[in-house]
């Protein structure tokens, strides 16, 4: 073996070993959406390095319904300050250069949000205004730009929430608290998915082992994306407001509105543990930790190879 690549070999091992050390088997990310009357707030947790929470965007007008946020971009979230109007907004993630997205009127409201990060669209729900007043759900540009109703515009029950399969191409709506629907992300080929749900509050998609899981008021529960079998039970006795599962899909995090936890599970309702504590939480999405130890493999990396060519 030449020095080379034993020196090569050292400092690949070397990589592995630090990234074991540095990076835990569970570190993540959340951004947790709280309310306090009428104003929202946007927190920021580190469920290993952090012992209380961060806060990125605070005092903005609205009661917050939902955020969604990209590992590599902007996060958005919906806001409903009065009952004249509905926005959504997007920030950097670290609450930085604050945008409004989306602005409607007239008595419209947002009740979701959700990131197609694949090809670049945003999708959000509710009762929505596209000129005229009706229940379903839209598509725009990660800007707000190009608008695409892509729901029905007949439907008289709003949709709840909304999320994107981005692997499959498909959406999924909670339709009047009870109906699951899913069609292609330009609307078509609209097809239902299970029936007699009970008050869909969120969704939350695990397409690695095709299941779905709900916040059924007051229970989270978890069925096939196909609706081949009816949702079984896994968490009871508490009240779910908000719903995110970690990167990986072995970890589910939800807010609780009892006592205003934020709590970490399996995805098979055990191991039940509370990680922090808001005002009010309704709205929270995870992503993973940045990995620390890739950046620092990078950076040693760059330097053998730069001592080696000089």
């Amino acid at each position: 073996m030449s020095r080379q690549t034993a020196v090569s070999a050292t400092v690949g091992a070397f990589c592995i070993l630090t990234a074991a050390v540095v990076s835990p088997a569970r570190a993540d990310e959340l951004f947790i959406g709280w309310t306090y009357g009428d104003e929202s707030h946007i927190v920021w947790y580190d469920t290993e390095t952090s012992s209380s929470n961060t806060t990125l965007v605070g005092n903005q007008q609205g009661y917050m319904r939902d955020i969604n946020v990209d590992p590599v971009g902007r996060m958005y979230w919906a806001a409903h300050p009065t009952i004249l109007a509905s926005y959504v907004h997007s920030a950097n993630r670290n609450g930085s250069d604050v945008q409004t997205v989306i602005s409607q009127g007239g008595g419209d409201w947002i009740g979701s949000v959700a990131l197609d990060k694949t090809h670049g669209y945003l999708y959000y729900s509710g009762a929505v205004k596209l000129p005229d007043q009706y229940y379903g759900v839209v598509r725009t540009d990660l800007d707000g730009s190009n608008p695409l109703v892509i729901t029905d515009t007949n439907w008289d029950r709003p949709v709840y929430d909304v999320a994107v399969d981005e692997s499959a191409g498909k959406v999924y709506m909670a339709y009047d608290n009870e109906t699951m629907l899913r069609c292609n992300l330009d609307g078509s080929g609209l097809e239902t998915v299970l029936t007699d749900l009970n008050h869909v509050r969120h969704i939350e998609l695990d397409p690695a082992r095709g299941l779905m899981y709900l916040i059924e008021v007051p229970e989270i529960t978890v069925a096939p994306m196909d609706g081949s079998a009816a949702p079984q039970t896994v968490l009871s006795g508490m009240d779910p407001q908000c719903l995110s599962l970690a990167p990986g899909g072995n970890t589910i995090y939800f807010g609780n509105d009892d006592d205003n936890y934020i709590y970490r599970m399996n995805r098979d309702g055990t191991g039940v543990t509370a990680i922090t504590r808001v005002y009010e939480p309704v709205a929270l999405d995870v992503i993973p930790e940045p990995a620390s130890a890739a950046l620092f493999c990078a950076a040693l990396t760059f330097l053998y190879r730069r001592r080696k060519n000089t």
